[in-house]
Parts: structure tokens; C-alpha cells; sequence
């Protein structure tokens, strides 16, 4: 009796929580809710080419992490950006769950693994497994003191060859 009162307790819920052909909604009969982040996680890099962007992985992320409850969430530093996103708004809105980030895994080549490799054109694909190494010697310039111009062009003459 009291599974079956839960079950329906569960279903009645769901379907609160759900209208406007299945679509999540903030309140019954309303807009949907969208999190709008704090600029500055996202500001430069890949953040100022896709406007918006991080406003939906705010809103999609916040939902997941509310609905499931999770203690811990796992994200890659491959998208080192998104993952500073993620715990800037798990502080800013107090949600208690650890975010923990991860290694990016790379193939023997030493470019990161990703699904949107396949976007690449056979150039692209050449050349892409020269770009970790490549930026990872145009680092160590940088950090030893060598100008950013100069870094650059060597930079830019490396990935040509």
C-alpha cells in the first residue's frame, strides 16, 4: 500500500513537473528557468565566441545536480573553461555536491581525446596532434621569460612544418 501510494505520489509529481509537451518548466504554466552565470568564469576563450553557451551548461548543470542529489560530479579538464564554470556556480548558489576535475586522456599522439575530432578535414587532422606539444614548449618560452612575439612566431613556424 505505501509503495504503490509513493509510485503515485512520484507520477503525480513528475506530471507537475512537466507541461508544454514535456518540457521542464520553473513553475506550473510558466517560462521555463534559465541561469544566467557570472561573466567572469566565462569571460575570453572559448566564452566569447559562443554567447549563451555557458548560460545553458549553467542551467542544464544546476538541473542535473538538483535532480539526482549527487554528491560528486566528475568533469574533464579538457573543457578547462566549463569546468570553472561549474564550480564557480556550485559556490555561488550553494549546492553541496564536489566537483572533481580529470585528467584530460590523450591518444599516443598526444592529442586530447574528443568527440569533435571528426569535424576535423584531413589537414586539420595532421596537424592537430602537433598542437599539444607545440603549445606545451610555447609555455615553457613564455614562462622562462621569452617575449610574446617571439614565442608566437616560433610558435606559428613550428606548426607549419
Amino acid at each position: 500500500m505505501l509503495l504503490a501510494l509513493a509510485r503515485r505520489r512520484i507520477a503525480e509529481r513528475h506530471q507537475q513537473r512537466t507541461s508544454h509537451g514535456g518540457a521542464r518548466t520553473g513553475r506550473p504554466g510558466g517560462e521555463p528557468v534559465r541561469l544566467r552565470h557570472r561573466q567572469t568564469a566565462s569571460d575570453g576563450l572559448c566564452g566569447a565566441f559562443r554567447p549563451g553557451h555557458f548560460d545553458g551548461v549553467a542551467t542544464v548543470v544546476t538541473k542535473l545536480f538538483l535532480q539526482t542529489g549527487a554528491d560528486l560530479a566528475f568533469f574533464g579538464e579538457k573543457d578547462f573553461q566549463q569546468l570553472h564554470v561549474v564550480r564557480q556556480l556550485v559556490r555561488d548558489l550553494d549546492i553541496q555536491i564536489e566537483i572533481i576535475g580529470n585528467p584530460t586522456v590523450r591518444e599516443s599522439g598526444g592529442l586530447a581525446m574528443s568527440s569533435r575530432k571528426i569535424r576535423l578535414s584531413s589537414a586539420e587532422r595532421r596537424t592537430a596532434p602537433k598542437l599539444p606539444e607545440i603549445l606545451f614548449q610555447a609555455a615553457r618560452r613564455l614562462t622562462s621569460g621569452e617575449l610574446v612575439e617571439r614565442t608566437l612566431r616560433l610558435s606559428i613556424s613550428r606548426s607549419s612544418h
